[in-house]
């Protein structure tokens, strides 16, 4: 162990312990990828579908680059605002994802009460031009 810290160090580690515990944290850091994809991929999929998406899409888009390019600063050693404000937000994901769920259900259900009713016996509506009207196939 370090003399400063009471964990072990990745120094104080042999070498199959080192391949296990880095191969643990690796693992770790992929579930919980994994976890934040199946929590949010969801409701971006229903959002596709909206008249907004590309617009959310931009904006989230440039909002991470931003992000990014603040983050990139302080990995170099530039202090910047940037990175400290986009590290603060990251308390705001669990609402953020509340958010995209809420509007992807609100927007599922308006798409639903648009749609035209189902037919019945479920065979294809179709316009005739022939009648001007509507007709089964």
């Amino acid at each position: 162990m370090s003399r400063h810290s009471p964990r072990p160090s990745t120094s104080d580690l042999t070498g199959a312990q080192l391949v296990v515990a880095l191969l643990g944290f690796n693992l770790g850091i992929e579930a919980m990828q994994l976890v934040i994809v199946a929590m949010v991929l969801p409701p971006l999929i229903l959002l596709a579908r909206a008249d907004r998406y590309r617009t959310l899409r931009i904006v989230a888009a440039a909002a991470t680059a931003f992000a990014a390019v603040g983050w990139l600063g302080a990995r170099v050693g530039i202090a910047n605002p940037v990175a400290d404000v986009a590290d603060r937000i990251g308390i705001l994901a669990l609402p953020v994802v509340g958010a995209l769920w809420a509007t992807a259900l609100i927007l599922v259900l308006k798409d639903r009460r648009r749609s035209p009713a189902p037919t019945s016996a479920g065979a294809p509506v179709v316009l005739s031009p022939a009648t001007g009207g509507r007709s089964r196939e």
